[in-house]
């Protein structure tokens, strides 16, 4: 994975305000718990805008995905994951 915003293991970590143009990914995460991934604007990736793997309590609010290769939000193997309000 090569995304703009890559986070491993973090609890309680916010990723607001962002814009991400033209990267392979946007934001990955993996094994993350209370992320809010929220007011970004992300736009011409290659692959996903948002993957959240193994997230718990976590919330994608408020977000701006545009022409992305693969899926805008793609959200595998996890629980209590809030996404809303995105476009």
């Amino acid at each position: 994975e090569d995304p703009a915003i890559y986070l491993l293991d973090s609890s309680y970590v916010t990723v607001e305000n962002n814009t991400l143009v033209d990267s392979k990914g946007g934001i990955y995460s993996e094994d993350a718990t209370s992320l809010v991934v929220s007011s970004n604007t992300i736009r011409d990736m290659k692959e996903d805008g948002i993957e959240l793997s193994n997230a718990a309590s976590s919330s994608i609010i408020g977000n701006s995905i545009l022409n992305c290769g693969d899926d805008t939000i793609f959200v595998l193997d996890s629980s209590n994951v809030t996404v809303e309000d995105n476009t």
